[in-house]
């Protein structure tokens, strides 16, 4: 089949024969894409049908239609009149729902378990309004088990609303298979949601699209909240992903189709992800004290060997970010020294119990703050330029910032032998690894003799670095600012700050308030060169950084002008 535009009110016209053929175009469009492109390839296939079904059975323009975190919505994306062949590219569509994108997007999405308790808003706006038009929430059971999830059925009987969906896309997986007790248990049954006075619907073959029209036109007429329990497949309709146990075809980079390597590999490097994950291998090997907690991002923080090898040690705890932070708290209270890897855009999710649950109790653990900066085509939902704007105001906290090889492994062996409270922001970036790495310092100085110091960090300020050959520079492994290290600025008569990994309220404004409070009579010139505290959009991270103005050669020629 040729590409084909297509709207809902097509849809609404093809016979179930036509429907499946659709099922079939969308779903070699979505594996065409994702080979060129990257992104979300399993999750996409197990809900081709589901979405043709409720195209048809809702009217997706006037009824609310929401997919939990977006990353599954490409067929619905096609459906809506949109092509995806640029989807995760600069200009090009978003990888999860956006509000600003099509009319068709009812919210924006791309964390976990927010569908439910915004349907539950929604549908109680619809009958303040006296609205009679339907809201349908569609979640992964994955997502189902995170405690926001609850929070948002819990609330639904109190509120006497009609029109309320919620659609459990159950596959028996997260990114790899759900986590927990109640997914071992299967918590998606009648009894569970009878006691929570939501009425329950299923199980239907998610891959029948007949059967799923039939069900979602029972739960249409229904008149009050209720469950539509869909069983489907994880990569259904292409073997590799059906295969896959371990969440590989989960998300994707760009790879062949004959073959199934990926694309783009550069020979003689790897992840700075990875890297991480060799080095804290030899130590968790080493010390039996260290305990590994990761909120359902194993293979994304290149995390399998140490899961496979140390199964006592290490917890994927699924999709649960606070619960992982007091977890480990709990850890540490008997001695343990838990390391926490997490995505920098999931911290945000588990700040409060950082805070009080480690911080505030003086308790040691190391946090690998994952996919810090910026992070390229999973767009505005997942840049990780925030993180420090919240660190900073934890009491008791180190951190830290690699910016290749062997500052990395210096990093790690620094905070995984000094036991405190430890941040690390690890880059979503590539390094050359070394067989002999080497101690490197926390502040590292080049002194020329100017007048003129910079202040840098991470990949970007190390290229920098390189080619400054006229102002004296200083890159840093440490994040934290002390008096000490403010004094020798202080030397200098124009202190320029470099980051291009955090917005301008992450470093830049604690290092130039810290700066004025001991200047003194001292006469300097500060400037800072941050990112923007903006939504970064989907592009490749060179894009985003010379869109910001911040890649090397930008900086460089901008404070030589």
């Amino acid at each position: 089949m040729s590409k084909i535009v297509l709207n809902p009110e097509i849809v609404k016209t093809m016979s179930f024969e036509q429907l499946n053929d659709l099922a079939d175009y969308c779903r070699e469009e979505i594996i065409n894409v994702t080979s060129q492109n990257g992104g979300h390839l399993s999750s996409n296939l197990g809900s081709v049908e589901l979405s043709i079904a409720l195209i048809v059975v809702f009217d997706a323009l006037n009824d609310d239609l929401l997919f939990d975190v977006g990353h599954q919505a490409y067929t619905y994306k096609m459906l809506t009149g949109r092509d995806i062949s640029n989807i995760r590219t600069k200009g090009g569509l978003s990888p999860f729902l956006d509000k600003n994108e099509s009319i068709y997007d009812k919210y924006s999405s791309g964390h976990s378990s927010t569908s439910i308790s915004t349907a539950v808003g929604m549908a109680l706006a619809n009958k303040l309004k006296s609205k009679d038009t339907y809201v349908v929430a569609t979640i992964g059971d994955a997502s189902m088990i995170n405690g926001l999830s609850f929070e948002g059925l819990n609330s639904i009987g109190d509120l006497d609303l009609k029109n309320l969906i919620i659609v459990i896309n159950d596959n028996g997986m997260s990114i790899g298979p759900t986590r927990g007790g109640l997914a071992k248990k299967s918590m998606i049954d009648e009894e569970f949601f009878k006691a929570m006075d939501i009425d329950y619907i299923g199980p239907v073959d998610g891959h029948d699209i007949k059967s799923l029209v039939d069900v979602l036109d029972v739960a249409k007429k229904h008149g009050s909240p209720c469950i539509v329990h869909v069983k489907t497949q994880k990569g259904h309709g292409y073997s590799p992903a059906m295969a896959d146990e371990d969440g590989y075809w989960h998300g994707v980079t760009p790879f062949d189709l004959t073959s199934l390597a990926p694309l783009n590999m550069h020979l003689g490097q790897i992840s700075f992800s990875h890297a991480k994950s060799d080095i804290l291998y030899d130590f968790i090997n080493k010390n039996n004290n260290l305990v590994l907690i990761n909120p359902a991002m194993v293979k994304g923080a290149g995390e399998d060997n140490i899961f496979k090898d140390f199964k006592d040690r290490t917890f994927d705890v699924g999709i649960a970010e606070e619960h992982a932070f007091t977890f480990a708290a709990g850890l540490a209270l008997k001695g343990f020294y838990p390391i926490i890897t997490i995505y920098s855009t999931f911290f945000q999710r588990a700040f409060d119990e950082c805070f009080e649950d480690l911080s505030h109790q003086n308790l040691s653990a190391v946090i690998l703050l994952e996919r810090s900066g910026l992070i390229g085509a999973d767009g505005e939902t997942h840049q990780g330029i925030y993180d420090l704007a919240l660190i900073f105001e934890i009491p008791n906290a180190y951190i830290y910032e690699p910016y290749d090889y062997d500052s990395l492994w210096t990093i790690m062996n620094r905070v995984l032998t000094i036991k405190r409270l430890n941040f690390v922001r690890i880059p979503r970036e590539l390094l050359v690894k070394s067989s002999a790495p080497k101690f490197v310092d926390e502040f590292k100085w080049v002194n020329g003799g100017s007048n003129t110091i910079v202040v840098t960090f991470g990949i970007e300020g190390k290229k920098y670095v390189e080619m400054e050959d006229e102002y004296d520079t200083v890159i840093c492994l440490s994040r934290n600012i002390t008096e000490e290290f403010v004094n020798e600025l202080l030397e200098y008569e124009r202190i320029i700050i470099y980051d291009s990994t955090s917005t301008y309220n992450g470093y830049s404004s604690y290092l130039i308030s810290q700066i004025m409070l001991q200047k003194g009579d001292a006469n300097v010139q500060v400037e800072a060169y941050a990112l923007k505290n903006e939504f970064v959009k989907h592009a490749k991270i060179s894009e985003q950084l010379i869109d910001q103005g911040l890649d090397c050669d930008s900086f460089y020629n901008k404070i030589h002008d």
